[in-house]
């Protein structure tokens, strides 16, 4: 089983440049996106809406102020807690707007990936306003490697913490949102509000999230509909109804309508303004669509069953075992795997919490477009010490694709917080890069 390199990772490459200006640097272009850095980036792209149609990438996490009532968060250079700050971050995108004669499409359509960082303490107060999210409404968008901690969003119909409204061919990969506050009332999900029109959430989970709605409220998502999937994602969530009397809420998922949910679970309470429903273990409704190896904890949650069978209960104990997952199809080799000191031993995510991700900018030589020739070795700075250990690093690019094997402690270096590797051939610019450990 593959393990991870256990420390996150702090600096890039060497040699990087720094630039001035728009953003932290970048073109926005795909070989050469916008470099997100600061909260003031962040804030700079929710102001511009000319930009919703180009690249970025987050390179470092990102933190905002514990007390939103300190932050510009409107970014025209004045602190107003009871004016327009009071509202908190702008959506990046927002949902189509009908017009009398026309329709103005306002979703973010560009890529944001990041590499493996996270937003901190995001505030968002739009009680009155649709599409609320760090992305109101994304359209033919890929969203990846980011996650959200310790955020409050506060919005009207449609809202999620990574994306309020995902639709026509959108991908939410490799994202989280951990011990966050997500409030609506139709159309509320811990991560994503909708997600529709042959969108995919994958590699994908929350943690340790409150979600408060009133219809289609999910421990996950909202809404799955229009052939779009969800696959290899969980929840360990809260979900309150927080006014009116519809049942249409669960532990994963609020509703399916011709969706398809795989290899899915959840731990997550469900509770009602009155009364109880112990059958809500992971969808409160659906129709058409598939749904294969998904699982809930009828034990840990106040749930027993799943009204429409599209998950099977398990005890806590099942739930933290391999059998349970390999059974039913699982891969626990490269995308899940179970530690009984993580997670607090239910499944995680390889992509999540193992893997950890270094993209390459800008660094000398720089001969062509295309390739960086390795002239020097690749260095790498941890957090913490690294405990040499026997076996091999495999050195992957985006798409899964193996590049190159390493074995420790022969033509890999280790020392103390300092990890050293040497390529045999070059790496191509503007690319994703992970490490596993074996």
């Amino acid at each position: 089983m593959k393990k991870t390199l256990i420390f996150s990772l702090i600096l890039i490459l060497t040699n990087c440049i720094v630039y001035a200006g728009l953003y932290s640097g970048g073109e926005g272009t795909e070989i050469d996106p916008y470099v997100i850095l600061t909260p003031e980036d962040l804030v700079e792209l929710s102001n511009t809406t000319d930009d919703w149609d180009k690249h970025f990438i987050m390179l470092d996490d990102i933190y905002f102020p514990e007390d939103e009532t300190t932050f510009d968060w409107s970014g025209d250079g004045v602190v107003n807690s009871t004016g327009k700050d009071s509202l908190g971050f702008s959506p990046i995108g927002k949902s189509r707007i009908f017009g009398k004669d026309t329709i103005i499409d306002m979703r973010f359509s560009g890529t944001f990936f990041g590499v493996g960082v996270t937003i901190n303490n995001l505030y968002i107060n739009r009680a009155d306003q649709d599409t609320v999210g760090l992305f109101g409404g994304i359209s033919s968008s890929t969203i990846r490697n980011i996650g959200l901690v310790n955020c409050t969003i506060i919005g009207g119909q449609f809202v999620g913490g990574i994306a309020a409204y995902s639709s026509a061919y959108s991908e939410i990969s490799d994202c989280s949102i951990i011990n966050s506050n997500i409030l609506g009332t139709n159309n509320v999900g811990s991560l994503v509000g909708c997600n529709l029109n042959r969108s995919l959430i994958t590699n994908c989970f929350a943690n340790n999230c409150d979600v408060y709605g009133a219809k289609f409220v999910g421990g996950l998502c909202a809404y799955n509909s229009l052939f779009s999937r969800i696959e290899n994602s969980y929840s360990i969530a809260n979900v309150y109804q927080n006014s009116g009397d519809s049942d249409l809420l669960a532990g994963f998922l609020g509703a399916s309508y011709n969706g398809n949910i795989n290899n899915c679970y959840s731990v997550s309470n469900v509770f009602f303004e009155e009364g109880d429903s112990t059958n809500r273990g992971f969808c409160a409704i659906k129709s058409d669509g598939s749904f294969r190896g998904n699982f809930f904890d009828s034990i840990a949650t106040n749930q027993k069953t799943d009204k429409y069978s599209c998950a099977t209960p398990k005890t806590t104990e099942e739930m933290r075992i391999d059998s349970t997952f390999i059974d039913a199809g699982w891969d626990l080799d490269s995308i899940w795997y179970i530690d009984e000191t993580l997670n607090d031993g239910y499944p995680s995510l390889f992509a999540n919490i193992n893997t950890y991700r270094f993209y390459i900018k800008d660094y000398t030589p720089t001969d062509n477009e295309k390739y960086a020739p390795i002239d020097e070795p690749i260095i790498l700075e941890f957090i913490m010490d690294l405990s040499p250990q026997l076996g091999y690093i495999s050195l992957y690019k985006e798409g899964d694709i193996l590049v190159e094997k390493f074995e420790l402690n022969n033509n890999v270096t280790i020392e103390e917080n300092k990890l050293v590797l040497q390529p045999s051939e070059p790496l191509e610019y503007h690319t994703n890069y992970y490490l596993l450990t074996s």
